[in-house]
């Protein structure tokens, strides 16, 4: 029972990590673009 527990807190920490990065990818590419217009105006 314990395993089963680990292995399920161990996938839930993965895919907060993974949201995490998700997000923060986003708002790299959102102030990239932003620069990029900025740039073309």
């Amino acid at each position: 029972m314990s395993a089963s527990s680990s292995s399920s807190s161990s996938s839930f920490s993965s895919v907060k990590l993974s949201s995490g990065l998700v997000n923060q990818a986003r708002d790299a590419a959102s102030s990239m673009r932003r620069s990029v217009v900025g740039q073309i105006e």
